[in-house]
């Protein structure tokens, strides 16, 4: 497994997720894809990262702690659309493209599992496409949730692995489970 052919796995996946991911926001409307969520649950750990960076609490009312988000991880990972939104970005756009980019990681991830399974650079960037064109993988990818970020700690986790990286695998294991 060489540079080029990771390198080629990563820029792979950037293309096809990016690609499938515009597509699907710009079908979705200027306006709509910019501005609304999908699913309630990427609302609300909006609003948990605003609370974080607000006051830095985990509550959905303010003044009042608790725990009603599903990834830990994820709320913190939302932190920097919470930033954008000072500066005008809609909050919806910064999660949607933080989402994006975990599918991408997630996509190059699983290519480079193929990599260290032998798979020639060929069958790595058809493994790279299966994932970035899968419907549940590209809705994950625009949907502002951890879905995408969870996928890329677990094929991160396998390619480590499979690299005789077991620290790293062990580390990207964990922020799965968070």
């Amino acid at each position: 497994m060489g540079l080029s052919d990771r390198r080629a796995v990563a820029l792979a996946a950037a293309a096809l997720v990016g690609a499938v991911s515009a597509a699907l926001l710009l079908a979705a409307g200027g306006e709509l894809g910019a501005r609304e969520f999908p699913v309630d649950d990427a609302w609300i750990h909006q609003v948990y990262a605003r609370s974080l960076l607000r006051d830095g609490s985990l509550s959905y009312n303010p003044g009042t702690p608790e725990a009603g988000f599903s990834s830990l991880l994820w709320l913190v990972v939302s932190v920097p659309a919470q930033l954008a939104a000072r500066v005008g970005v809609p909050v919806a756009l910064g999660a949607k493209l933080t989402s994006v980019l975990c599918a991408v990681a997630a996509a190059a991830g699983l290519g480079r599992v193929a990599l260290a399974l032998g798979a020639t650079r060929r069958a790595s960037l058809a493994a790279v496409a299966l994932a970035a064109l899968s419907w549940g993988n590209a809705f994950a990818a625009v949907s502002a949730m951890e879905a995408s970020l969870a996928l890329a700690c677990c094929a991160w986790a396998l390619a480590s692995h499979l690299e005789a990286r077991p620290l790293a695998a062990g580390l990207w294991l964990g922020e799965a489970g968070v």
